[in-house]
């Protein structure tokens, strides 16, 4: 997919080197390489994602992690950076799908805060959120029940 994102045969060429010989970034090493940070992850809060800086959390609107850290891995291996290439080539959207995985119990709190947060006009807080982990399971096709561009 990021290979049909780039404007060159060489920088096509290059992501695929690195798809074949690895990306050599830390993180993405970490996120591959263990099962435990496979996810796919998503917030139980849709707000959090307009306000990723205010809860110290990344910005998947801008760039999700794992591509993020491919760009990396290229500028560190081909010193170039293709990230506005491919920040120009996606689109951002949002995601809203069901999952019959159980959750535990603190997932109502988090929500209660949340609601009370918006009725008394509190800042948003990243007590207000948590995150969903699938552990390493697709989200299925048919659990998508929405996908909105932003």
């Amino acid at each position: 997919m990021l290979g049909e994102l780039m404007d060159t045969p060489l920088r096509r060429d290059n992501l695929a080197a690195l798809r074949c010989e690895g990306v050599g970034d830390f993180q993405y090493g970490l996120k591959t390489g263990d099962p435990f940070h496979h996810g796919p992850y998503a917030m139980l809060v849709r707000e959090v994602a307009f306000h990723s800086a205010k809860v110290s959390n990344h910005d998947y609107l801008h760039l999700p992690e794992i591509i993020e850290d491919i760009c990396n891995g290229y500028e560190h291996r081909f010193g170039e950076s293709i990230m506005a290439i491919v920040c120009g080539g996606l689109h951002k959207c949002i995601v809203k799908f069901s999952s019959a995985k159980v959750l535990d119990d603190h997932l109502l709190g988090v929500a209660l805060l949340y609601c009370w947060g918006e009725i008394n006009n509190e800042e948003f807080s990243s007590y207000a959120n948590t995150c969903f982990d699938a552990e390493a399971q697709r989200i299925e096709p048919h659990a998508i029940l929405s996908v909105t561009k932003l």
